[in-house]
């Protein structure tokens, strides 16, 4: 698995690359540290209905839960980048890119 791991150039964990060009494919760290967060039990809380309580390490058999919310939470955050990186021209008017416009 290491050898697999280590030779795939687009494993989220390696470094960015620019002679593999992964230079502007892979996470950064701000990224990475997100991605920790993620637990099996967090996707459970966030996915199943009516779910309050879980196991902390979900396949693992105990009596000992706990509450959704206090599981990490993954922000989006480092993920945002400028409307200009997304192609919209730097005449567009900010109010029309509004995210609350049902247009859209």
């Amino acid at each position: 698995f290491k050898r697999l791991r280590v030779g795939d150039r687009f494993w989220h964990e390696n470094a960015p690359n620019r002679n593999l060009n992964t230079d502007q494919t892979a996470y950064n760290g701000a990224m990475l540290q997100e991605i920790r967060k993620t637990t099996f039990a967090r996707i459970l809380c966030d996915n199943a209905d009516s779910i309050t309580a879980v196991n902390k390490m979900v396949f693992k058999q105990s009596k000992e839960r706990v509450n959704c919310d206090q599981l990490p939470t993954v922000s989006l955050t480092p993920w945002i980048t400028p409307h200009r990186d997304l192609g919209v021209p730097d005449d567009v008017d900010d109010d029309l890119l509004d995210d609350d416009d049902p247009e859209f």
